[in-house]
């Protein structure tokens, strides 16, 4: 009895401790939600006046590119923008600053400022790798053909319309029926058939993606069915900041399974099929926290939902879904519990492994930081605007990399 009252007085205290720990992170959070917009009204009433509020700024600048997985964990490419400025204005000039400010700009689409923050980084001592000026220049002509596709849309003014209800926010699309009819035949039916009311998103990797579609909430569900792919061919559509695009595990398994992008990323162009964009509210897809449940699922847990799917407008002909396989369904207590935690992401230091500072050469800087930072040998190749050095693919497993996998 001595020995049971013992493991049980001991198992109260591992308790204690925990919501102890808990209570202690949910207030470093809120702290530094307050910190960081202080800083940089700081930082903007006297930029040389304290190192300290600097470095607070750069880390504010770090965070809102990299987030981590916090419930306060959020992409704000549009934040960084604003903080780059503030600080180039103000003579720091660090290759790491410009790289970002290239990051925040390629990620709502002001590739002018992007290319001259890469000229900028041309004229220090700091190497870009090869890929990223290319990727820069063929993101850009295809937001320029975009751009074009759009102004004739807009015009025409008959494109499907639907609008999403959901515990975020509220937001409409437009469905890119000219270029993907198969795929937007099949979402218009699901969504009259009310499939994605009450569905979760599932998984949101800040940077890249917020997804949705799986009845079972877990990346093991699908509609019953799939249908064919519309990813080839000179006429498709291309990833950009609040794209809707169909998951697929393969060619033709696309269904229900969806995600939105949170900024350009062509490595996805010809892989998934694009069948959309948010035509109001755009910010919105950034307002959602970081989640995985495709690992071992948390509890409690409370995803952002989709409340509601409405169908606004369509043309005049029927929506049917062309099925090209059907599937048998899927037990609804499947789960992927079994699987390990994924690892925790963490805020890495500005420093991005495309982007190599001669090491034991500080970059100069005629700003008050006088931050000294070195860099590694190695560079890499990848999304222009994001952090990974491997190919990001929504929903498949990423192998040594350190980002979350989706399933």
């Amino acid at each position: 009895w001595s020995k049971m009252r013992g493991n049980k007085n001991k198992s109260f205290a591992q308790e204690e401790h925990r919501r102890e720990i808990a209570r202690i992170r949910e207030e470093t959070e809120r702290l530094k939600l307050e910190v960081g917009p202080a800083a940089i009204e700081a930082f903007r009433e006297a930029p040389e006046a304290d190192r300290n509020v600097v470095m607070t700024v750069i880390s504010n600048l770090n965070s809102a590119l990299n987030p981590g997985d916090s419930e306060t964990s959020k992409f704000n490419p549009a934040l960084a923008l604003e903080i780059t400025r503030l600080l180039s204005d103000n003579g720091v000039d660090q290759p790491q600053v410009s790289f970002a400010g290239f990051r925040a700009a390629y990620a709502i689409h002001d590739f002018e400022y992007a290319a001259a923050m890469l000229e900028k980084l041309a004229t220090t001592d700091a190497r870009l790798n090869d890929s990223v000026p290319a990727q820069l220049e063929s993101t850009r002509a295809k937001w320029e053909r975009e751009l074009q596709l759009r102004t004739a849309e807009e015009l025409a003014d008959d494109l499907p319309m639907v609008r999403f209800e959901t515990t975020v926010g509220d937001f409409t699309a437009v469905l890119y029926e000219n270029e993907a009819p198969e795929t937007v035949g099949n979402f218009i039916h699901l969504v009259e058939e009310e499939f994605y009311d009450g569905l979760s998103f599932y998984v949101v990797r800040p940077g890249m993606m917020i997804q949705s579609g799986c009845p079972l909430g877990n990346g093991k569900g699908h509609a019953g069915y799939t249908i064919a792919c519309e990813c080839e061919g000179d006429d498709i559509r291309h990833h950009f900041a609040g794209t809707l695009s169909m998951f697929n595990g393969g060619p033709d398994t696309g269904g229900s399974r969806f995600f939105i992008c949170q900024q350009p990323n062509e490595q996805l162009d010809g892989r998934y099929t694009v069948f959309g964009r948010i035509v109001d509210n755009p910010e919105v897809i950034y307002d959602f926290s970081a989640i995985n449940k495709t690992g071992v699922i948390p509890d409690p847990w409370e995803p952002a939902t989709i409340e509601k799917v409405t169908v606004l407008r369509k043309r005049s002909h029927e929506y049917v879904p062309n099925r090209v396989a059907v599937l048998a369904p899927v037990d609804p207590r499947v789960t992927q519990n079994g699987r390990q935690p994924e690892p925790a992401r963490t805020v890495p230091p500005l420093e991005d492994p495309r982007l190599t500072i001669p090491v034991g050469e500080p970059p100069e800087s005629s700003g008050s930081s006088g931050e000294s930072s070195g860099g590694g040998e190695e560079s890499g190749d990848g999304n222009a605007g994001g952090e990974s050095s491997e190919e990001p693919e929504p929903e498949a497993a990423a192998s040594g990399n350190g980002n979350d996998s989706a399933g």
